[in-house]
């Protein structure tokens, strides 16, 4: 009895092995085949995106070669318009840019102006011009790895790609053309401390060369930045409702670009305080009777819930002032149909 229970053991512990063996090499074989598939649909989403990419850059250049032979040296807005490309200084609208100096105050106004009379002039040139301004007020400097004419660029183009939707083949031409048209705006419309700025930078280098200038004219000292501080803890008062929105979309864009210079946050209770004082007086004893004297002044998620509650009331009265304009013009235009059917009367 004893040997038959050992041999049953015997025959037990084998078959376990031989079990063993085989889930072991079943395992490896799904595995293997796991990989396989994946490698598989790997490779067929890469040549697909390849694919694609390369058909959305085929079907740029042929459009591009058609607007080129269509257009010749014609005028119109190059990168991208249809009616080719013509010398940047033929365009009426640089004229109307101001020349940039010394003086540091108003450049972000001057930045304004230059970046919509390039958009004028070329199409997305100020899609591009607002990335690169924003980039510099982040990276003024190259530097910790970081070096604009590369890693920059292609985050430039990664934006326009992915952001504008354009080809990459576009993109870079845009890169490569705006470069041109804003070297040589800048040697026309700069003087003094802003032309010694871009002296050292070559023909085509026209986007590093305003990165320069920006990063200059907007770089301040500790006791710049204190006034800078206190100018945004006191905004001007809207006259109109109308304008409340734009005043306080402004007022939060000009708090973002301090807070990247310097990279200290203000306070809550200060933020809400004065965007509050932005707002006509009407409108902000409405909101302290309902709201409450510190509604927005508790913490970020109350800041948040402040410009919210303003974006809608800005906007409320914004579609009444239309919906009133509309109503009196219907009323004009009835009259006039009236007058027109009996003019005698």
């Amino acid at each position: 009895m004893k040997e038959k229970m050992v041999k049953a053991d015997g025959i037990f512990e084998a078959c376990k092995e031989e079990v063993n063996t085989k889930e072991g090499t079943m395992k490896g074989e799904l595995e293997a085949i796991r990989k396989k598939i994946e490698e598989v649909e790997t490779g067929f989403v890469k040549e697909i995106t390849q694919a694609g990419k390369l058909h959305r850059e085929d079907v740029a250049k042929l459009r591009e070669g058609i607007q080129e032979i269509s257009g010749g040296e014609g005028g119109g807005k190059g990168g991208g318009g249809g009616r080719g490309y013509r010398p940047i200084l033929e365009c009426k609208a640089i004229g109307s840019i101001k020349n940039l100096d010394s003086g540091r105050d108003g450049f972000r106004e001057w930045e304004e102006k230059f970046i919509n009379v390039m958009g004028q002039a070329k199409e997305k040139a100020d899609v591009l011009l607002e990335w690169l301004a924003k980039e510099a007020d982040a990276r003024p400097r190259d530097g910790g790895g970081y070096a604009f004419a590369s890693e920059g660029k292609e985050r430039a183009l990664e934006h326009l790609v992915y952001e504008e939707s354009m080809s990459r083949f576009s993109a870079e031409k845009l890169w490569d053309e705006v470069g041109k048209d804003v070297y040589i705006v800048l040697r026309e419309k700069t003087s003094g401390e802003a032309r010694s700025i871009i002296r050292g930078r070559k023909k085509g280098e026209g986007l590093e060369a305003l990165r320069d200038v920006h990063a200059w004219f907007t770089e301040t000292t500790k006791a710049g930045m204190a006034e800078r501080r206190i100018a945004i803890m006191s905004p001007a008062q809207a006259k109109k409702d109308e304008e409340v929105l734009g005043m306080v979309t402004r007022w939060m864009d000009t708090h973002d670009r301090l807070q990247q210079i310097d990279g200290q946050e203000m306070p809550t209770m200060y933020k809400a305080t004065a965007v509050k004082k932005i707002l006509p007086g009407k409108f902000k004893e409405h909101l302290d009777m309902t709201m409450g004297n510190s509604f927005g002044e508790k913490d970020e998620g109350d800041f948040k819930r402040l410009i919210n509650h303003i974006k809608q009331w800005a906007t409320a009265r914004k579609l009444e002032k239309t919906k009133k304009k509309e109503i009196y013009d219907k009323y004009n235009r009835n009259v006039n149909r009236e007058n027109t059917k009996n003019p005698g009367k």
